[in-house]
C-alpha cells in the first residue's frame, strides 16, 4: 500500500502498519492519505480487573482516506484479529434507560414488520433486545450474535432463534422478510463482501435495515472521540449509496437517528444493479481535517490539564472513553469509570499506563470525585440528571464536541478553550 504523508505534522507509518487494511476496502485501492497521527488504543472496553495489560491489548489506529473513492477507514486496525476481539467483547448496547429503549421501539416503527408473515433476520444483535420488540411485531426472529450471553436464552420468546456465530455462516440461506444491521457494518473488516453475504439471506423484494453512524456528523462536529478502534470505517452517506446501488438495493426511507449522529436506511432488495465506480464523493468533507481536529484535541488537552490535579472520574466504560484515555494518556488518570451496565461492575478499564475500576453508579462510586467526564456523551443529559440525583456537586464536563454542548440540560464540552 501507497500511504502519503499529509502536509501537516506526521509520518507515514511503520512496517507494523502492514498487519492492518492494505487496500480500500470499498473500491480494493493502494493509494491512500493518512489523515492523522497514528496512536495506541486499547481494544477492549474493559477487561478483569486482575488482567495484566499487555502490547497484545492495545492497535493502532491510523485514520486514512482512499485517495481514488475517498472512503475514510482505521488503515491499522488488525484485520486478523477481528474474530478474537468480537467474540470476546461483552454487549455494549444494553438498553439502561428508557430514552434507550425507546430508541429500540423507534426503529421497530420506522421498519413496520408484518407480524403475521415476516421472517427477520437481525445480523450482529449485541445485548438482544431490538430482537425481543421484533419477535413481538413479526412472525419469526433469528438473530446472529456471537457475544450473546447464555442468560439470554432464560427468558427469549419461543418465536426467537438465537445463533451465536460469525457472520456469514456458509451454506445457510435464511430467505428472511427482513434483514437487520443496526451499528455492525462500522465494525466489518470488509464491508461490501458482508453486504453481500446479508442480502443473500434476504428474498427478492424483501426490506434491508441498516444503520450507522454518519461520517457528515464526525467531519461537520470535529468529533475527536467518535475516532476509535472499534470502528473500522466511517461512512458518509454518498459512499453508502454507491454501494447500495452496486448491491441491488433500492432506498424506501432514511431518518437521522441520535440528533444526527447516526443514519437508518429502510431499503429493499430489487434485480437493478448499477456495478458503476465509486467516485470520489468526501474529498471536499475532509479537507483540512488533521488540522481541525488536532486543533480541537489541544482545546481538550488545555481542558485536561487545567482539571489534571483534580480527582476525575469517566462515566462511560465504553469505546469514547477509550479514545479519551488515547489522547491524553500522559496527562491523567481517572479514578473511576462509572457505568450504568451491571456486566461491567468490578471490571477495569484501561489505557496505555494505568487503569482503573468499572462501577455501577451509586453514590458511594462518585464519592470524593471532584469532577466526572462523560465520554458516553450520547446520553449526557440524562447522566447529568441522574449524577446530580446522586448528590455529585462537582464538574461534569461532556465529550460531546457538537452545538448542542452546554445547552438544554447538557454540560459543557471538555473540548471547549478553559
Amino acid at each position: 500500500m501507497k500511504i502519503k504523508k499529509n502536509n501537516n505534522t506526521h509520518d507515514v507509518l511503520t512496517a507494523n502498519f502492514y498487519k492492518g487494511l492494505e487496500v480500500c476496502p470499498i473500491c480494493k485501492f493502494s493509494d491512500v492519505q493518512s489523515l492523522m497521527p497514528v496512536f495506541q488504543c486499547p481494544i477492549y472496553h474493559v477487561v478483569e480487573p486482575n488482567t495484566h495489560i499487555t502490547k497484545s491489548f492495545f492497535g493502532k489506529m491510523e485514520i486514512c482516506e482512499c485517495n481514488r473513492c475517498g472512503h475514510i477507514f482505521n488503515a491499522g486496525f488488525d484485520a486478523s484479529r477481528s474474530e478474537e476481539i468480537y467474540k470476546s467483547q461483552i454487549p455494549t448496547n444494553v438498553p439502561v434507560d428508557i430514552s434507550m429503549t425507546a430508541g429500540l421501539k423507534d426503529t421497530v416503527s420506522f421498519v413496520k414488520p408484518d407480524s403475521s408473515t415476516d421472517n427477520v433476520l437481525e445480523i450482529g444483535g449485541g445485548s438482544g433486545d431490538l430482537a425481543r420488540l421484533f419477535a413481538a411485531t413479526s412472525k419469526s426472529v433469528t438473530i446472529i450474535e456471537p457475544g450473546l450471553p447464555d442468560s439470554f436464552e432464560f427468558h427469549k420468546p419461543e418465536n426467537l432463534k438465537v445463533r451465536r456465530q460469525m457472520f456469514p455462516e456458509p451454506n445457510i440461506n435464511y430467505n428472511a422478510d427482513l434483514v437487520v444491521l443496526r451499528q455492525v457494518l462500522e465494525h466489518v473488516v470488509h464491508p461490501i463482501e458482508f453486504l453481500t453475504a446479508a442480502i443473500k439471506g434476504l428474498r427478492m423484494g424483501g426490506k434491508f435495515y441498516l444503520e450507522v453512524p454518519r461520517l457528515e456528523y464526525i467531519i461537520e462536529n470535529i468529533s475527536p472521540v467518535d475516532l476509535h478502534f472499534m470502528h473500522v470505517h466511517y461512512f458518509s452517506e454518498k459512499i453508502l449509496k454507491r454501494i447500495f446501488f452496486k448491491l441491488g438495493l433500492s432506498i424506501l426511507n432514511r431518518r437521522e437517528v441520535k440528533d444526527g449522529h447516526d443514519v437508518g436506511y429502510l431499503l429493499e432488495k430489487t434485480t437493478k444493479i448499477e456495478d458503476k465506480f465509486i467516485e470520489p464523493e468526501t474529498r471536499n468533507v475532509v479537507s483540512n481535517w488533521g488540522i481541525n481536529f488536532q486543533n480541537k484535541i489541544d482545546l481538550g488537552r488545555e481542558k485536561i490539564i487545567s482539571i489534571s490535579k483534580k480527582r476525575v472520574g469517566l462515566y462511560g466504560a465504553c469505546a469514547y472513553s477509550q479514545s479519551l484515555t488515547g489522547f491524553y494518556q500522559s496527562l491523567f488518570a481517572p479514578l473511576v469509570a462509572i457505568d450504568d451496565a451491571a456486566q461491567y461492575d468490578g471490571k477495569k478499564i484501561f489505557w496505555d499506563g494505568g487503569s482503573c475500576p468499572a462501577k455501577l453508579p451509586t453514590k458511594k462510586a462518585i464519592e470524593g470525585l471532584e469532577v466526572i467526564i462523560i465520554t458516553a456523551y450520547l446520553h449526557d443529559r440524562v447522566i447529568t440528571k441522574k449524577l446530580r440525583n446522586l448528590g455529585f456537586k462537582g464538574d461534569i464536563f461532556s465529550a460531546r464536541a457538537d452545538s448542542l454542548a452546554g445547552r438544554n440540560g447538557h454540560p459543557n464540552s471538555i473540548f471547549e478553550a478553559t
